[in-house]
């Protein structure tokens, strides 16, 4: 099974999705509207706010997930130990709890960082179109 039928197929990483995607869309405008309110005009700034936020919530909410997934599968494999009198460390579900661990950590992560890059997207695109413009002036110029 490859990862994204093993992403779409995981009902906790799509209710973290969508839970951190709206975490994101009200940080990220949270962001811009402190911005916009306290004057601060130029897109750099703004720019370089949200992708700092984004970069600290997918490490924040990559490791948090991670550590408490992994801790809440570990104790499910071991009360199924204890029910089945065996040891499950070198089975496939012991290898999908922990592959799962990590799908459920890294929506958990990058869901809130792609809501702020749609919304910021616009902002950059700006940026590169004024950065053309200016670029074009001095060709002209010389």
């Amino acid at each position: 099974m490859n990862f994204f039928n093993r992403l779409l197929g995981n009902s906790i990483a799509r209710r973290y999705f969508v839970m951190n995607s709206f975490d994101g869309l009200l940080t990220t405008s949270g962001i811009i509207l402190a911005l916009f309110f306290s004057g601060v005009i130029d897109f750099r700034v703004l720019i370089s706010s949200c992708i700092g936020y984004g970069v600290a919530v997918i490490v924040s909410g990559f490791s948090g997930a991670y550590i408490s997934e992994r801790a809440e599968r570990r104790l499910k494999i071991r009360q199924l130990e204890k029910h089945l009198l065996t040891n499950l460390k070198h089975s496939n579900l012991y290898n999908l709890s922990k592959e799962d661990s990590v799908i459920v950590a890294f929506v958990n992560g990058f869901s809130p960082f792609i809501t702020m890059l749609l919304l910021v997207l616009p902002f950059i695109i700006g940026g590169l179109v004024f950065f053309l413009i200016y670029l074009l002036e001095l060709l002209k110029v010389v």
